[in-house]
């Protein structure tokens, strides 16, 4: 009687397996399957359909709004103060002053150690990517949105030139002194 138990057992398990080994074939990913022309062209389908080209699309930036010499009393200023200062130290200015330039633009509790190793060397390498035209001529870029957010904060994100990356959202918030700081930097 136990050998009937432990043999019908086996043969449960070996029709699980069997059953288990089934379900993974079925479910495999097609995609795996294309042939090279059905790989280019798409699989016919009425919605489906490749030239074999990338396609890149346009920056969206509704506002299209070019910041040029903002007032020290706005959130664009803020955002100018630490492109312009990671400009500066990537054209050959004193690296610590600017840093100290960048950092007085955040909002009071953050850490200047973390600043500095967060987002200190990624905006020096990108800053770039976010500027309208040549900056010796002049320190320009765009906002392409601006959101009030529940939390007081106000986001705003500007223009990226890099095709492969969206327009990052900057975060801001008053102070008790009026002045706007960052809470959030995108770069």
């Amino acid at each position: 009687m136990l050998r009937h138990r432990v043999s019908h057992l086996r043969f449960l398990i070996v029709l699980a397996a069997a059953v288990g080994a089934l379900t993974l074939v079925a479910c495999e990913n097609n995609r795996t399957k294309l042939n090279e022309k059905q790989a280019a062209e798409g699989l016919g389908l009425p919605d489906s359909q490749s030239d074999g080209n990338k396609h890149t699309l346009p920056q969206r930036c509704p506002l299209d709004e070019l910041v040029v010499d903002p007032k020290p009393d706005t959130p664009d200023w803020a955002i100018m103060q630490t492109l312009q200062a990671a400009l500066d130290a990537t054209t050959g200015h004193d690296d610590a002053t600017n840093f100290q330039k960048f950092f007085a633009q955040f909002a009071a509790g953050n850490d200047e150690n973390r600043i500095k190793m967060d987002y200190w060397g990624r905006a020096k390498q990108h800053v770039t990517k976010y500027l309208q035209g040549d900056a010796a001529k002049g320190m320009t870029f765009k906002i392409c949105e601006r959101r009030e957010e529940p939390s007081g904060e106000t986001k705003i994100f500007i223009q990226s030139l890099d095709p492969k990356k969206s327009n990052p959202p900057y975060r801001l918030k008053k102070n008790e002194q009026g002045a706007w700081k960052i809470t959030f930097h995108p770069i």
